[in-house]
């Protein structure tokens, strides 16, 4: 179950509300609640109306959970931002990964928090962990090998 899903939950549980209950209030079928609980689908206006029906904001919620929300942070270290986003680059260039702008903001977002946690870590240990980031993105089908 993913994070959002267990917010629902909980407020569901709290509210005493089932999610029958919640479907027909916001007149969709209980399905996509459960598509939303359990398997992380954040279609915007299935989550608008379960935000509405709830009393919370979810989007707030998953902006601050965001990983490329430390991105827009005014007491960004640049240094280390450019450090990340040049291994970054380079990693994808070495793999022949093809990757959107999306996925190359939040694995550059992933490594700036590494490196800002981890500020004694060297390159090569940068390296390899945006290595192993984009490894595991390859395994669980989250990106994809360039075919040449």
């Amino acid at each position: 179950m993913n994070e959002i899903g267990e917010i629902v939950r909980k407020i569901l549980f709290f509210k005493k509300i089932s999610t029958v209950d919640l479907a027909k209030s916001i007149g969709l079928p209980r399905k996509i609640i459960d598509n939303v609980i359990y398997r992380n689908v954040k279609k915007k206006e299935t989550v608008e109306k379960i935000s509405a029906a709830l009393g919370v904001d979810l989007f707030e919620y998953i902006n601050k959970k965001s990983p490329t929300s430390i991105l827009n942070n005014s007491e960004l270290n640049t240094q280390i931002f450019k450090k990340a986003s040049d291994i970054v680059f380079k990693v994808i260039e070495d793999t022949n990964i093809a990757s959107s702008k999306d996925e190359i903001n939040t694995l550059t977002a992933i490594l700036y928090k590494f490196l800002l946690e981890n500020k004694e870590a060297s390159d090569e240990i940068a390296k390899a962990f945006c290595q192993g980031m984009i490894e595991h993105a390859l395994n669980n089908f989250m990106m994809t090998q360039k075919i040449s």
